[in-house]
Protein backbone atom coordinates (compact mmCIF):
# COMPACT_ATOMS: atom_id res chain seq x y z
CA UNK A 1 0.00 0.00 0.00
CA UNK A 2 2.81 2.36 0.89
CA UNK A 3 4.59 1.71 -2.43
CA UNK A 4 1.36 2.41 -4.33
CA UNK A 5 1.13 5.82 -2.68
CA UNK A 6 4.78 6.52 -3.48
CA UNK A 7 4.24 5.46 -7.10
CA UNK A 8 1.17 7.67 -7.28
CA UNK A 9 3.13 10.63 -5.90
CA UNK A 10 5.97 10.10 -8.37
CA UNK A 11 3.52 10.14 -11.24
CA UNK A 12 2.17 13.53 -10.07
CA UNK A 13 3.95 16.23 -12.13
CA UNK A 14 3.26 18.96 -9.57
CA UNK A 15 4.83 16.85 -6.82
CA UNK A 16 7.91 16.25 -9.00
CA UNK A 17 8.27 19.96 -9.77
CA UNK A 18 7.86 20.95 -6.10
CA UNK A 19 10.45 18.35 -5.10
CA UNK A 20 12.87 19.55 -7.76
CA UNK A 21 12.52 23.15 -6.58
CA UNK A 22 12.97 22.17 -2.92
CA UNK A 23 16.10 20.06 -3.60
CA UNK A 24 17.56 22.75 -5.88
CA UNK A 25 17.00 25.44 -3.25
CA UNK A 26 18.64 23.23 -0.62
CA UNK A 27 21.69 22.59 -2.82
CA UNK A 28 21.92 26.29 -3.73
CA UNK A 29 21.65 27.39 -0.09
CA UNK A 30 24.34 24.99 1.11
CA UNK A 31 26.66 25.92 -1.80
CA UNK A 32 26.03 29.64 -1.24
CA UNK A 33 26.84 29.37 2.47
CA UNK A 34 30.02 27.34 1.79
CA UNK A 35 31.36 29.70 -0.91
CA UNK A 36 30.55 32.80 1.17
CA UNK A 37 32.39 31.36 4.14
CA UNK A 38 35.43 30.40 2.06
CA UNK A 39 35.74 33.32 -0.42
CA UNK A 40 33.95 36.21 1.28
CA UNK A 41 31.14 38.60 0.46
CA UNK A 42 32.32 39.35 -3.11
CA UNK A 43 31.59 35.85 -4.41
CA UNK A 44 28.30 35.90 -2.49
CA UNK A 45 27.25 39.09 -4.29
CA UNK A 46 28.26 37.60 -7.62
CA UNK A 47 26.18 34.46 -7.06
CA UNK A 48 23.20 36.49 -5.87
CA UNK A 49 23.39 38.60 -9.05
CA UNK A 50 23.14 35.61 -11.43
CA UNK A 51 19.29 35.39 -11.47
CA UNK A 52 19.05 39.15 -11.98
CA UNK A 53 21.62 38.96 -14.79
CA UNK A 54 19.68 36.19 -16.56
CA UNK A 55 16.45 38.19 -16.39
CA UNK A 56 18.31 41.28 -17.67
CA UNK A 57 19.77 39.34 -20.62
CA UNK A 58 16.33 38.03 -21.52
CA UNK A 59 14.87 41.53 -21.68
CA UNK A 60 17.96 42.76 -23.53
CA UNK A 61 17.34 40.17 -26.24
CA UNK A 62 13.72 41.29 -26.50
CA UNK A 63 14.65 44.99 -26.59
CA UNK A 64 18.35 45.75 -27.35
CA UNK A 65 17.73 49.45 -26.58
CA UNK A 66 17.98 48.46 -22.90
CA UNK A 67 21.66 47.68 -23.49
CA UNK A 68 22.50 51.16 -24.77
CA UNK A 69 20.55 52.78 -21.94
CA UNK A 70 22.51 50.65 -19.45
CA UNK A 71 25.83 51.67 -21.05
CA UNK A 72 24.85 55.34 -20.78
CA UNK A 73 23.89 55.19 -17.09
CA UNK A 74 26.66 52.76 -16.11
CA UNK A 75 29.35 55.01 -17.61
CA UNK A 76 28.57 57.68 -15.00
CA UNK A 77 28.90 55.45 -11.95
CA UNK A 78 31.63 53.11 -13.18
CA UNK A 79 34.65 54.70 -11.48
CA UNK A 80 32.78 55.61 -8.32
CA UNK A 81 31.73 51.98 -7.95
CA UNK A 82 35.26 50.79 -8.78
CA UNK A 83 36.69 52.69 -5.79
CA UNK A 84 34.56 50.52 -3.53
CA UNK A 85 34.89 47.22 -5.38
CA UNK A 86 38.19 47.36 -7.25
CA UNK A 87 38.45 43.58 -7.49
CA UNK A 88 35.89 43.49 -10.31
CA UNK A 89 37.00 44.23 -13.93
CA UNK A 90 34.34 46.91 -14.36
CA UNK A 91 35.97 48.57 -17.38
CA UNK A 92 35.57 45.36 -19.35
CA UNK A 93 31.88 45.17 -18.43
CA UNK A 94 31.13 48.18 -20.63
CA UNK A 95 32.78 46.46 -23.59
CA UNK A 96 30.84 43.27 -22.87
CA UNK A 97 27.63 45.33 -22.75
CA UNK A 98 28.43 47.02 -26.07
CA UNK A 99 29.14 43.73 -27.84
CA UNK A 100 26.18 41.95 -26.18
CA UNK A 101 23.84 44.74 -27.28
CA UNK A 102 25.13 44.52 -30.84
CA UNK A 103 24.76 40.74 -30.84
CA UNK A 104 21.23 41.01 -29.40
CA UNK A 105 20.34 43.33 -32.28
CA UNK A 106 21.70 40.84 -34.81
CA UNK A 107 19.82 37.94 -33.18
CA UNK A 108 16.60 39.95 -33.12
CA UNK A 109 16.96 40.59 -36.86
CA UNK A 110 16.38 36.85 -37.49
CA UNK A 111 12.84 37.16 -36.11
CA UNK A 112 11.90 40.81 -36.68
CA UNK A 113 12.63 43.32 -39.40
CA UNK A 114 15.47 45.63 -38.38
CA UNK A 115 16.21 48.84 -40.26
CA UNK A 116 19.95 48.62 -40.98
CA UNK A 117 19.98 51.67 -43.29
CA UNK A 118 21.69 53.92 -40.66
CA UNK A 119 24.80 51.76 -41.09
CA UNK A 120 25.17 53.28 -44.56
CA UNK A 121 25.57 56.75 -43.04
CA UNK A 122 28.97 58.39 -43.81
CA UNK A 123 29.79 58.84 -40.11
CA UNK A 124 29.35 55.08 -39.48
CA UNK A 125 31.53 54.25 -42.48
CA UNK A 126 34.28 56.66 -41.36
CA UNK A 127 34.28 55.44 -37.76
CA UNK A 128 34.37 51.90 -39.16
CA UNK A 129 37.56 52.81 -41.04
CA UNK A 130 38.99 54.10 -37.76
CA UNK A 131 38.11 50.79 -36.09
CA UNK A 132 39.82 48.86 -38.91
CA UNK A 133 42.92 51.02 -38.53
CA UNK A 134 42.98 50.14 -34.83
CA UNK A 135 42.88 46.44 -35.74
CA UNK A 136 45.68 47.03 -38.26
CA UNK A 137 47.77 48.51 -35.41
CA UNK A 138 47.86 45.02 -33.88
CA UNK A 139 50.53 44.22 -36.48
CA UNK A 140 52.66 47.31 -35.77
CA UNK A 141 56.22 45.88 -35.57
CA UNK A 142 57.35 48.34 -32.85
CA UNK A 143 54.32 47.79 -30.59
CA UNK A 144 55.22 46.53 -27.10
CA UNK A 145 52.67 43.69 -27.06
CA UNK A 146 49.14 42.47 -27.65
CA UNK A 147 48.11 42.92 -24.01
CA UNK A 148 48.50 46.69 -24.20
CA UNK A 149 46.66 46.75 -27.55
CA UNK A 150 43.69 44.78 -26.19
CA UNK A 151 43.49 47.10 -23.18
CA UNK A 152 43.68 50.44 -25.04
CA UNK A 153 42.08 49.83 -28.46
CA UNK A 154 38.64 49.87 -26.89
CA UNK A 155 38.80 53.51 -25.81
CA UNK A 156 40.70 54.72 -28.87
CA UNK A 157 39.01 52.94 -31.78
CA UNK A 158 36.20 50.60 -30.73
CA UNK A 159 33.82 52.72 -28.64
CA UNK A 160 33.47 55.46 -31.26
CA UNK A 161 32.22 53.07 -33.94
CA UNK A 162 29.97 50.88 -31.81
CA UNK A 163 28.29 53.58 -29.70
CA UNK A 164 27.61 55.84 -32.70
CA UNK A 165 26.23 52.83 -34.64
CA UNK A 166 24.07 51.60 -31.76
CA UNK A 167 22.67 55.10 -31.23
CA UNK A 168 21.64 55.38 -34.87
CA UNK A 169 20.13 51.89 -34.86
CA UNK A 170 18.33 51.99 -31.50
CA UNK A 171 17.73 55.65 -30.56
CA UNK A 172 15.95 56.32 -33.85
CA UNK A 173 13.01 58.44 -32.64
CA UNK A 174 12.86 61.98 -31.32
CA UNK A 175 11.43 60.72 -28.03
CA UNK A 176 14.72 58.83 -27.59
CA UNK A 177 16.56 62.16 -27.98
CA UNK A 178 14.32 63.71 -25.32
CA UNK A 179 14.88 60.73 -23.02
CA UNK A 180 18.66 61.07 -23.49
CA UNK A 181 18.66 64.80 -22.71
CA UNK A 182 16.51 64.55 -19.59
CA UNK A 183 18.46 61.52 -18.32
CA UNK A 184 21.71 63.42 -18.92
CA UNK A 185 20.35 66.38 -16.95
CA UNK A 186 19.46 64.17 -13.97
CA UNK A 187 22.92 62.55 -14.01
CA UNK A 188 24.49 66.03 -14.18
CA UNK A 189 22.54 67.09 -11.09
CA UNK A 190 23.65 63.96 -9.18
CA UNK A 191 27.31 64.43 -10.17
CA UNK A 192 27.30 68.13 -9.24
CA UNK A 193 25.60 67.46 -5.88
CA UNK A 194 28.16 64.75 -5.07
CA UNK A 195 30.96 67.21 -5.89
CA UNK A 196 29.37 69.87 -3.67
CA UNK A 197 29.02 67.32 -0.87
CA UNK A 198 32.77 66.67 -1.09
CA UNK A 199 33.40 70.43 -1.16
CA UNK A 200 31.41 71.15 2.01
CA UNK A 201 31.77 67.89 3.99
CA UNK A 202 35.01 66.37 2.69
CA UNK A 203 35.87 62.93 1.35
CA UNK A 204 34.78 59.62 2.86
CA UNK A 205 37.19 56.86 3.92
CA UNK A 206 37.15 55.07 0.57
CA UNK A 207 37.83 58.29 -1.35
CA UNK A 208 40.70 59.16 0.99
CA UNK A 209 42.18 55.69 0.46
CA UNK A 210 41.98 56.25 -3.30
CA UNK A 211 43.72 59.61 -2.94
CA UNK A 212 46.45 58.10 -0.78
CA UNK A 213 47.06 55.37 -3.37
CA UNK A 214 48.74 57.90 -5.67
CA UNK A 215 46.12 60.46 -6.70
CA UNK A 216 46.76 62.88 -3.86
CA UNK A 217 49.50 64.81 -5.68
CA UNK A 218 47.09 65.76 -8.52
CA UNK A 219 44.02 66.49 -6.36
CA UNK A 220 45.33 67.89 -3.08
CA UNK A 221 47.41 70.85 -4.27
CA UNK A 222 49.15 73.55 -2.20
CA UNK A 223 46.75 76.09 -3.71
CA UNK A 224 43.57 74.09 -3.04
CA UNK A 225 41.63 70.83 -3.47
CA UNK A 226 40.32 69.50 -6.78
CA UNK A 227 37.03 67.62 -6.35
CA UNK A 228 36.08 64.64 -8.50
CA UNK A 229 32.51 63.64 -7.49
CA UNK A 230 31.96 59.93 -8.36
CA UNK A 231 34.05 60.07 -11.55
CA UNK A 232 37.51 58.82 -12.44
CA UNK A 233 39.30 62.07 -11.49
CA UNK A 234 38.84 65.82 -11.26
CA UNK A 235 39.74 66.28 -14.93
CA UNK A 236 36.92 64.02 -16.08
CA UNK A 237 34.48 65.60 -13.61
CA UNK A 238 35.32 69.10 -14.84
CA UNK A 239 35.05 68.16 -18.52
CA UNK A 240 31.71 66.39 -18.04
CA UNK A 241 30.32 69.38 -16.15
CA UNK A 242 31.64 71.77 -18.82
CA UNK A 243 29.96 69.79 -21.58
CA UNK A 244 26.73 69.60 -19.59
CA UNK A 245 26.79 73.36 -18.93
CA UNK A 246 27.16 73.97 -22.66
CA UNK A 247 24.38 71.61 -23.71
CA UNK A 248 21.78 72.64 -21.13
CA UNK A 249 22.66 76.33 -21.29
CA UNK A 250 21.89 76.33 -25.02
CA UNK A 251 18.77 74.20 -24.49
CA UNK A 252 17.39 76.76 -22.03
CA UNK A 253 17.53 79.60 -24.58
CA UNK A 254 14.51 78.64 -26.70
CA UNK A 255 12.30 76.94 -24.15
CA UNK A 256 8.73 78.21 -24.41
CA UNK A 257 7.73 76.52 -21.16
CA UNK A 258 8.97 78.61 -18.21
CA UNK A 259 9.30 75.61 -15.90
CA UNK A 260 11.52 73.82 -18.43
CA UNK A 261 13.60 76.97 -18.91
CA UNK A 262 14.12 77.29 -15.16
CA UNK A 263 14.97 73.58 -14.92
CA UNK A 264 17.62 73.70 -17.66
CA UNK A 265 19.08 76.94 -16.29
CA UNK A 266 19.33 75.29 -12.85
CA UNK A 267 21.13 72.29 -14.36
CA UNK A 268 23.47 74.69 -16.19
CA UNK A 269 24.27 76.58 -12.98
CA UNK A 270 24.97 73.37 -11.07
CA UNK A 271 27.20 72.14 -13.91
CA UNK A 272 29.19 75.42 -13.90
CA UNK A 273 29.69 75.15 -10.13
CA UNK A 274 30.80 71.53 -10.51
CA UNK A 275 33.19 72.53 -13.30
CA UNK A 276 34.76 75.23 -11.12
CA UNK A 277 35.23 73.13 -7.97
CA UNK A 278 36.91 70.44 -10.08
CA UNK A 279 39.82 72.85 -10.59
CA UNK A 280 40.18 71.62 -14.19
CA UNK A 281 41.41 74.57 -16.19
CA UNK A 282 40.90 73.01 -19.61
CA UNK A 283 37.19 72.52 -18.92
CA UNK A 284 36.71 76.31 -18.94
CA UNK A 285 37.23 76.30 -22.71
CA UNK A 286 34.33 73.86 -23.28
CA UNK A 287 31.49 76.37 -22.67
CA UNK A 288 33.56 79.18 -24.25
CA UNK A 289 34.10 77.30 -27.52
CA UNK A 290 30.57 75.91 -27.34
CA UNK A 291 29.24 79.48 -27.15
CA UNK A 292 31.42 80.54 -30.10
CA UNK A 293 30.13 77.64 -32.22
CA UNK A 294 26.53 78.38 -31.21
CA UNK A 295 26.91 82.03 -32.20
CA UNK A 296 28.31 80.94 -35.58
CA UNK A 297 25.42 78.49 -36.09
CA UNK A 298 22.75 81.07 -35.28
CA UNK A 299 22.93 82.82 -38.71
CA UNK A 300 21.66 85.94 -36.93
CA UNK A 301 23.88 89.03 -37.12
CA UNK A 302 22.44 90.52 -33.92
CA UNK A 303 23.12 87.29 -32.01
CA UNK A 304 26.62 87.06 -33.51
CA UNK A 305 27.46 90.66 -32.55
CA UNK A 306 26.01 90.54 -29.03
CA UNK A 307 27.50 87.10 -28.38
CA UNK A 308 30.95 88.20 -29.57
CA UNK A 309 30.82 91.26 -27.27
CA UNK A 310 29.73 89.10 -24.32
CA UNK A 311 32.54 86.58 -24.91
CA UNK A 312 35.06 89.44 -25.21
CA UNK A 313 33.82 90.84 -21.89
CA UNK A 314 34.15 87.42 -20.21
CA UNK A 315 37.69 87.05 -21.60
CA UNK A 316 38.72 90.51 -20.34
CA UNK A 317 37.26 89.82 -16.86
CA UNK A 318 39.10 86.50 -16.59
CA UNK A 319 42.38 87.50 -18.20
CA UNK A 320 42.91 91.09 -17.09
CA UNK A 321 41.14 91.46 -13.73
CA UNK A 322 41.44 89.92 -10.27
CA UNK A 323 37.70 89.63 -9.63
CA UNK A 324 36.95 86.55 -7.53
CA UNK A 325 40.61 85.75 -6.89
CA UNK A 326 39.88 85.15 -3.21
CA UNK A 327 38.23 81.87 -4.23
CA UNK A 328 40.51 78.99 -5.26
CA UNK A 329 38.28 77.66 -8.11
CA UNK A 330 38.32 81.11 -9.74
CA UNK A 331 42.10 81.46 -9.38
CA UNK A 332 42.59 77.97 -10.80
CA UNK A 333 40.38 78.66 -13.82
CA UNK A 334 42.06 82.02 -14.44
CA UNK A 335 45.47 80.35 -14.69
CA UNK A 336 44.26 78.58 -17.86
CA UNK A 337 44.99 81.81 -19.73
CA UNK A 338 48.55 82.05 -18.41
CA UNK A 339 50.87 80.90 -21.20
CA UNK A 340 53.85 80.99 -18.82
CA UNK A 341 52.24 78.53 -16.41
CA UNK A 342 54.68 75.81 -15.28
CA UNK A 343 52.39 72.93 -16.21
CA UNK A 344 51.86 74.43 -19.67
CA UNK A 345 55.61 74.59 -20.22
CA UNK A 346 55.92 70.92 -19.16
CA UNK A 347 53.26 70.00 -21.75
CA UNK A 348 55.25 71.76 -24.48
CA UNK A 349 58.37 69.87 -23.41
CA UNK A 350 56.53 66.53 -23.59
CA UNK A 351 55.21 67.35 -27.06
CA UNK A 352 58.75 67.99 -28.31
CA UNK A 353 59.78 64.62 -26.88
CA UNK A 354 56.88 62.88 -28.66
CA UNK A 355 57.83 64.42 -31.98
CA UNK A 356 61.44 63.34 -31.61
CA UNK A 357 60.62 59.80 -30.44
CA UNK A 358 58.02 59.29 -33.21
CA UNK A 359 60.40 60.35 -35.93
CA UNK A 360 60.50 57.59 -38.57
CA UNK A 361 57.44 55.79 -37.10
CA UNK A 362 54.46 56.72 -39.33
CA UNK A 363 52.21 54.21 -37.53
CA UNK A 364 53.38 55.19 -34.05
CA UNK A 365 54.66 53.05 -31.21
CA UNK A 366 51.60 50.79 -31.03
CA UNK A 367 48.28 51.04 -29.24
CA UNK A 368 48.80 50.77 -25.48
CA UNK A 369 52.40 52.02 -25.57
CA UNK A 370 51.92 55.47 -23.97
CA UNK A 371 51.69 56.69 -20.41
CA UNK A 372 48.48 55.39 -18.78
CA UNK A 373 48.67 51.84 -20.16
CA UNK A 374 52.47 51.63 -20.29
CA UNK A 375 52.95 52.54 -16.61
CA UNK A 376 50.94 49.43 -15.69
CA UNK A 377 52.03 46.98 -18.36
CA UNK A 378 55.36 48.23 -19.76
CA UNK A 379 56.93 50.44 -17.04
CA UNK A 380 60.42 49.91 -18.47
CA UNK A 381 59.60 51.61 -21.82
CA UNK A 382 60.46 55.22 -22.67
CA UNK A 383 56.88 56.43 -23.16
CA UNK A 384 55.94 55.22 -19.68
CA UNK A 385 58.20 57.88 -18.13
CA UNK A 386 56.07 60.96 -18.96
CA UNK A 387 52.39 61.76 -19.46
CA UNK A 388 50.84 62.38 -22.87
CA UNK A 389 48.69 65.19 -21.35
CA UNK A 390 46.42 65.19 -24.41
CA UNK A 391 44.02 62.90 -26.25
CA UNK A 392 45.47 63.90 -29.61
CA UNK A 393 49.10 63.53 -28.55
CA UNK A 394 48.27 60.10 -27.13
CA UNK A 395 46.86 59.07 -30.53
CA UNK A 396 49.93 60.54 -32.25
CA UNK A 397 52.30 58.67 -29.91
CA UNK A 398 50.54 55.32 -30.25
CA UNK A 399 49.10 55.38 -33.80
CA UNK A 400 51.51 57.77 -35.51
CA UNK A 401 51.06 60.57 -37.99
CA UNK A 402 48.92 58.28 -40.18
CA UNK A 403 46.58 57.58 -37.28
CA UNK A 404 46.22 61.20 -36.16
CA UNK A 405 45.56 62.28 -39.78
CA UNK A 406 42.78 59.67 -40.16
CA UNK A 407 41.27 60.58 -36.79
CA UNK A 408 41.57 64.31 -37.43
CA UNK A 409 39.86 63.96 -40.80
CA UNK A 410 36.95 62.08 -39.21
CA UNK A 411 36.54 64.69 -36.47
CA UNK A 412 36.72 67.52 -39.00
CA UNK A 413 34.04 65.82 -41.13
CA UNK A 414 31.75 65.44 -38.09
CA UNK A 415 32.25 69.11 -37.16
CA UNK A 416 31.60 70.48 -40.65
CA UNK A 417 28.78 68.11 -41.59
CA UNK A 418 27.16 68.53 -38.16
CA UNK A 419 27.24 72.32 -38.52
CA UNK A 420 25.71 72.03 -42.01
CA UNK A 421 22.90 69.83 -40.64
CA UNK A 422 22.19 72.33 -37.83
CA UNK A 423 22.20 75.36 -40.11
CA UNK A 424 20.51 74.18 -43.29
CA UNK A 425 18.90 70.73 -42.99
CA UNK A 426 16.59 71.02 -39.96
CA UNK A 427 13.48 73.16 -40.33
CA UNK A 428 11.93 72.55 -36.92
CA UNK A 429 13.40 75.29 -34.69
CA UNK A 430 13.16 73.41 -31.41
CA UNK A 431 14.68 70.23 -32.84
CA UNK A 432 17.45 72.35 -34.36
CA UNK A 433 18.13 73.86 -30.93
CA UNK A 434 18.57 70.41 -29.38
CA UNK A 435 20.98 69.34 -32.13
CA UNK A 436 22.90 72.63 -31.88
CA UNK A 437 23.27 72.05 -28.14
CA UNK A 438 24.73 68.57 -28.72
CA UNK A 439 26.99 69.84 -31.53
CA UNK A 440 28.34 72.72 -29.43
CA UNK A 441 28.98 70.35 -26.50
CA UNK A 442 30.88 68.06 -28.87
CA UNK A 443 32.95 70.99 -30.20
CA UNK A 444 33.81 72.06 -26.64
CA UNK A 445 34.99 68.57 -25.71
CA UNK A 446 37.31 68.56 -28.73
CA UNK A 447 39.28 71.53 -27.42
CA UNK A 448 39.33 70.21 -23.84
CA UNK A 449 40.79 66.95 -25.17
CA UNK A 450 43.86 68.86 -26.32
CA UNK A 451 44.94 69.44 -22.71
CA UNK A 452 43.58 66.21 -21.18
CA UNK A 453 42.76 62.67 -22.37
CA UNK A 454 39.06 63.44 -22.03
CA UNK A 455 37.50 61.57 -24.96
CA UNK A 456 38.95 58.23 -23.94
CA UNK A 457 37.20 58.15 -20.56
CA UNK A 458 33.71 57.60 -19.20
CA UNK A 459 31.22 59.24 -19.14
CA UNK A 460 32.39 61.95 -21.58
CA UNK A 461 33.08 59.47 -24.38
CA UNK A 462 29.60 57.91 -24.13
CA UNK A 463 27.87 61.33 -23.93
CA UNK A 464 29.83 62.58 -26.94
CA UNK A 465 29.41 59.50 -29.15
CA UNK A 466 25.67 59.29 -28.48
CA UNK A 467 25.49 63.02 -29.32
CA UNK A 468 27.21 62.35 -32.67
CA UNK A 469 24.67 59.63 -33.44
CA UNK A 470 21.75 61.98 -32.75
CA UNK A 471 23.30 64.80 -34.83
CA UNK A 472 23.42 62.52 -37.87
CA UNK A 473 19.91 61.15 -37.19
CA UNK A 474 18.36 64.62 -36.88
CA UNK A 475 17.28 64.92 -40.51
CA UNK A 476 15.24 61.72 -40.12
CA UNK A 477 13.45 63.25 -37.11
CA UNK A 478 12.79 66.46 -39.07
CA UNK A 479 11.22 64.54 -41.97
CA UNK A 480 8.77 63.07 -39.50
CA UNK A 481 7.85 66.61 -38.41
CA UNK A 482 7.23 67.53 -42.05
CA UNK A 483 5.02 64.47 -42.60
Amino acid sequence: MRWDRISEKLSDKKFLWDSFVAISMLIFSVSYAYLTGKYGISIAMLIAAIPVLLIYLWYLLLNPKIGLITIFFFSYFLMGFYRYYNSFPLGGLVDVLILTTFMALILKSFFYKIDWSPMRNPVVILTGIWLLYGIFELFNPVAPGMKGWSFAVRGYNMHLFFIVSLTMLLFNKEKDLNFFLYSWSILTILAALKGLYQYYFGFNAVEWAWLESGEKNTHILPTGIRYFSFMSDAGQFGATMGQSATVFGILSLKQKNNLKRIYFLSVTLLAIIGMMISGTRGSLFIPILGAIVYIALSKNYKVILSGALLLLLVFVLIKYTNIGNSHYPVRRMRSAFNLEDASYMVRLKHQRQFREYNSGKPFGNGIGSSYHTATRLYPQTYLATFATDSWYWAIFAEQGVVGICIYGSIILFILIRGAYICMFKIRDDFLAQKIKALHCGFAGILIASYVNEILGQFPTSVNTYISIGFIFMAMKFDKRHES
